[in-house]
């Protein structure tokens, strides 16, 4: 049974402002479906309502919630979601997100801040912020995408408190350090957070004392060696990377990458993703990912994309995405933790439907946005994404083939388009046809190699038949397996052995447990329980919904491999 899900139907022009972009996007295939699940998770399931919302903003007593300091946190995020999510038509918000944004304009305290109406100092002051800053960016998206004049005063108002905030956040950030709080996530980075919701209301209300405001918070904004919750130095940097594309500053520019390079060696996990901290501890013992930096650190990479043209962070976002973020996802759409323990990779986790789940949906949104640009009659494609574009009069249809062998892009209503380039991720190796107005790719699945302490290449044979496979400990999970000629692998002779017919396993490096992470998409001849692996909705319980990684680099030298040679399965 097909788990209900929302259309997914998206403007790119209005998300990004960028008229090169498509005016419409019907989102469909994996991408589709799990961008409408997260949608629908976040609309039509517990703990999402109104009420919940509206008294996380007031900081409700008679409403729980996790953050009750945070002052709109929750609300901010799943506004600025939603305002993504119905920016196929500008200007007509459905009646349930119109409704939330009424009412929580409405709470808006005097001076423009969201929360009590007072925030007091200390640590209070500091989630305050933090959450006053995700208000900032719901409001100001929303009123890109669907105006309206209660909403534009409101944003103005609450642009009107952060500059009168700043004297007051400088001088904190003077005295308290990233890393001299009680808690990591809770710092004086919390009123530095609404950086890009600074640059959002910009967009809207070009008022220049924000430019400014924003110019004084990047020389304020904790440097990478300073720094602890990944969360809030990825998302800092995306406003420093609007800032610095708005007004041209190529300085700051090639500061924001010198610093992501230095976080993809240093902190970028094997499988792409981000962990909650940056920082190194004596004992790593207790490592989480985290689906809010999965989806910054993405976001940031596209962004990188397309300002410098440069193909290693367009890699290096498909590598996240297909990886660790959409592993991530748990199976009712929401996004959260995985927990990496004593080196053992727990590959179940924690909702966090107060964040990453609000995040993830945005995150997908904003992220397909960047991957189709039309340019002089010729559309680019830097993904293979299905579904429906429009530019114009011109509508595009995409779509892979049934077996996954082939992808298509139909131009048979698009007359002004004439030629398509597709970008092809390391795992694709396609030949290209041309059938009337059907641009076709015939597809050939790559997979790579890895040896110890080395990048994973291109497979090559090895003596007598013998290849090595690279699989990492995260896998993307629920692409149909008609693609792949993986042998049966007997999972209780190798529990019971450590051996198999044809199967040589190895010790992986800093991955004790090799059993669980040699484990493909395929039937197994023992039940896997649900801690160890994630299945989707509708897989029985001896079924293992794990993915090779497809990419040739990664930074990390924490590397999951075994070697086999081939053989008949039937056998096995």
């Amino acid at each position: 049974m097909r788990i209900e899900t929302r259309q997914v139907a998206f403007n790119p022009q209005k998300i990004l402002g960028d008229g090169q972009l498509a005016s419409a996007f019907h989102l469909r295939g994996e991408w589709g479906d799990r961008c409408g699940l997260s949608i629908f998770r976040t609309v039509a399931q517990p703990p999402y309502s109104e009420e919940y919302l509206l008294g996380q903003i007031v900081n409700d007593e008679s409403v729980w919630t996790n953050f009750p300091c945070c002052h709109g946190d929750v609300a901010g995020r799943w506004i600025w979601a939603h305002a993504l999510a119905t920016s196929h038509e500008p200007g007509n918000p459905p009646a349930y997100l119109k409704s939330l944004v009424d009412k929580a304009i409405a709470l808006q305290q005097a001076d423009g801040h969201y929360g009590n109406a007072t925030i007091k100092p200390g640590v209070e002051t500091m989630l305050g912020a933090y959450g006053n800053g995700w208000m900032l960016q719901g409001i100001a998206s929303y009123a890109q995408v669907h105006g309206g004049e209660p909403v534009i005063a409101a944003l103005r108002a609450h642009v009107d408190w952060y500059l009168d905030q700043y004297e007051y956040w400088e001088e904190v950030s003077r005295k308290i350090s990233e890393r001299g709080t009680e808690f990591y996530a809770v710092t004086p980075s919390g009123y530095f957070h609404g950086l890009n919701g600074l640059i959002e209301a910009y967009k809207v209300l070009k008022d220049a004392r924000i430019l400014e405001l924003a110019k004084r918070i990047i020389d304020l904004a904790p440097p990478l060696e300073e720094a602890d919750h990944s969360h809030s130095y990825l998302t800092i940097r995306r406003g420093c990377l609007a800032y610095a594309q708005l007004v041209g500053d190529s300085a700051l520019q090639h500061r924001v990458i010198a610093e992501l390079e230095q976080v993809w060696q240093e902190f970028v996990l094997e499988a792409g993703g981000i962990p909650e901290r940056f920082r190194h501890f004596d004992d790593d013992t207790h490592i989480d990912d985290e689906g809010c930096s999965h989806s910054d650190w993405i976001l940031l990479c596209l962004k990188l994309h397309h300002l410098t043209g440069e193909k290693r962070w367009l890699d290096r976002a498909i590598l996240c995405i297909e990886n660790q973020f959409f592993y991530n996802q748990n199976i009712n759409g929401g996004f959260g933790a995985r927990l990496v323990l004593k080196n053992n990779y727990l590959q179940m986790g924690k909702e966090s439907y107060w964040c990453c789940s609000l995040y993830g949906p945005a995150a997908m949104l904003e992220g397909a946005s960047y991957l189709t640009r039309l340019e002089d009659e010729t559309l680019t494609l830097h993904y293979p994404l299905e579904g429906e574009l429009v530019f114009g009069d011109d509508r595009v249809r995409m779509q892979w083939s049934e077996d996954l062998r082939a992808y298509s892009v139909d131009l048979s209503a698009a007359p002004g388009i004439k030629a398509v380039n597709l970008y092809q991720p390391h795992w694709m190796r396609a030949s290209k046809s041309i059938e009337g107005a059907c641009h076709q790719f015939a597809v050939a699945w790559q997979f790579w190699n890895a040896q110890p302490e080395r990048a994973p290449e291109a497979v090559v044979p090895e003596a007598g038949g013998r290849y090595t496979q690279f699989l990492g400990p995260w896998m993307m999970v629920s692409r149909p397996n008609k693609a792949s000629a993986y042998p049966a692998i007997p999972m209780a002779q190798l529990h019971e052995t450590g051996e198999a017919p044809g199967l040589e396993v190895r010790t992986m490096h800093k991955l004790p447990q090799s059993g669980k992470s040699l484990s493909v998409v395929l039937s197994s001849d023992v039940d896997v329980s649900i801690y160890d692996v994630f299945s989707w909705a509708t897989d029985k319980p001896d079924t293992l919904r794990l993915y090779p990684l497809k990419d040739k680099e990664s930074p990390d030298s924490a590397k999951s491999w075994f070697s086999a040679v081939a053989y008949d399965s039937h056998g096995a």
